[in-house]
């Protein structure tokens, strides 16, 4: 890997994701030897593989980047004839993409930001071995109802979202009757990976709210979960054109405002088990459809067979009526080997 050069980039009125940047290498200040450069980006956002004639185009290079901001929708992207191959949150600390000669660095931010790049060179075995992990944040939109009335299913509203700096997240202090689409809450390209999210709702005159799911071509809805007034619901997962589906009564008297608290979480659940549906079996007893802890499964007892983690999901083994391990498929009796699939 080659000696890097430290770029910082003062974007003066934030950036959009279009347009290139002008700059060459002519319109940089530099210090440390040439290799640490300054300049004002005052319109464009997109960088081309050349780095401003500061390195060959043709090459490999590994990119690392960081941002003074605290914004989860100012991002850098690495796009490839217009797709978008990697999207980087820049809040936090510094992260790398790969960048080759067709690829271009797109930065999408709401307001004057500085970004600094520190671009290396690669090696062929280097780019072989590279690997980039994405760190993405929680973020939190809240959304706030002071007309008096309740949260809506019914329909669709988009609310405008204003970025409080001092409170780091995103406040509707409008919002109209209807779901509120994902791309609302989370206009970045990470919502087509589906975006994990729960819900919290306050200021209503009754004790419970219901959050769920609106389809967006039908405009049917399914309330997923009744949660208690200031009560956080259990993680659920939203993408696409999906939108978020609230329910709840009208203002509690002395209230502000309702208020739907909505935290978009970084990563899919990975310590629940959904058990999509229940059926009575043989012996009477009926199973329940619902949510189960990871933690009850794993190396419990089911009638002492026992339960191991697999590849796909969680192997379930339990005994037939005389009390004989079964660990294989037997039929429709109680004796039956089962994979349970976690989301």
């Amino acid at each position: 890997m080659a000696d890097p050069i430290t770029i910082k980039l003062i974007f003066s009125g934030g950036a959009t994701g279009s347009g290139p940047i002008t700059l060459g290498r002519n319109d940089f200040t530099t210090a440390a030897g040439g290799r640490y450069l300054t300049a004002t980006v005052n319109g464009g956002s997109r960088i081309a593989a050349g780095f401003f004639g500061v390195l060959p185009e043709g090459s490999i290079k590994k990119v690392t980047v960081s941002a003074a901001t605290h914004n989860p929708n100012d991002v850098v992207r690495v796009e490839t004839s217009g797709v978008v191959r990697t999207e980087v949150d820049l809040r936090g600390h510094q992260q790398a993409v790969t960048f080759g000669p067709a690829d271009e660095l797109v930065f999408v931010l709401s307001g004057r930001t500085e970004v600094v790049l520190i671009a290396n060179e690669l090696s062929e075995a280097e780019e072989a071995a590279a690997i980039d992990p994405v760190t993405n944040f929680v973020h939190r939109v809240t959304l706030r109802k002071a007309d008096g009335t309740g949260f809506s299913a019914q329909g669709s509203t988009s609310p405008t979202l204003v970025w409080d700096a001092a409170t780091r997240q995103f406040i509707a202090s409008a919002v109209g009757a209807g779901s509120i689409p994902l791309a609302t809450l989370n206009p970045r390209e990470s919502r087509f990976e589906g975006t994990t999210l729960r819900v919290r709702v306050t200021g209503c005159e009754d004790q419970t709210a219901q959050v769920g799911v609106t389809q967006a071509y039908t405009g049917d809805f399914f309330l997923a979960q009744t949660i208690a007034r200031g009560e956080w619901s259990q993680p659920f997962t939203l993408s696409h054109d999906d939108l978020l589906a609230i329910e709840s009564s009208s203002l509690r008297a002395g209230c502000p405002a309702v208020v739907a608290d909505i935290e978009l979480l970084p990563e899919r659940p990975q310590t629940m088990v959904a058990v999509s549906s229940a059926r009575t079996s043989p012996d009477g007893s009926t199973g329940l459809a619902g949510e189960i802890p990871l933690g009850e499964w794993e190396y419990q007892s089911v009638n002492h067979a026992g339960v191991e983690v697999a590849a796909r999901g969680l192997l379930m083994y339990v005994r037939d009526h005389n009390g004989n391990s079964a660990n294989f498929f037997q039929g429709t009796g109680t004796g039956n080997k089962a994979i349970i699939n976690s989301r």
